[in-house]
């Protein structure tokens, strides 16, 4: 596997020609040097070299995750994580309880209620007199549209 290079440099290039020299600089080369025309268009070049642009791009390499990091992630988030289960689980609790109490308060007061029912209940047995020298007569009119009396009465 290749390792990254700790520094590099590329140069892009680009070239563009011209006919060097024109008539006004053949002279001026040609009086400084000394030659002939010819001997100066085949044998003189004008280079320049210069920077495109003045800005540049600099790539740095850095490791995404160190190990205490990572390790400082996976415990954040199974504390988290384990934090949020155990609420979970206690919240389950919580809910059991309240169900059962709820239950346990319906039955409590049905079985209540079914005590103080049966101290109320009159049955429709003849009821003793109190005192054997009180008597009355019961005096029922007859309905022979609505059926018998023991019908009406229970």
């Amino acid at each position: 596997m290749c390792r990254t290079p700790c520094n590099m440099t590329r140069y892009n290039k680009e070239l563009s020609m011209v006919k060097i020299p024109s008539k006004t600089s053949a002279r001026y080369l040609q009086k400084k040097f000394n030659k002939s025309e010819k001997y100066i268009t085949d044998n003189i070049l004008v280079l320049d070299v210069f920077f495109e642009a003045l800005n540049y791009e600099t790539i740095e390499q850095k490791k995404a995750y160190e190990v205490a990091g990572l390790l400082g992630d996976i415990g954040g988030q199974m504390g988290l994580f384990i934090g949020a289960s155990i609420l979970t689980i206690l919240e389950l609790f919580d809910y059991a309880y309240e169900v059962v109490k709820d239950r346990l308060l319906d039955l409590l007061s049905r079985e209540e209620e079914d005590e103080s029912h049966a101290e109320d209940v009159s049955s429709c047995d003849p009821v003793a007199n109190h005192s054997e020298s009180i008597s009355h007569t019961v005096t029922v009119p007859l309905q022979t549209t609505l059926g018998t009396l023991e019908e009406i009465a229970c």
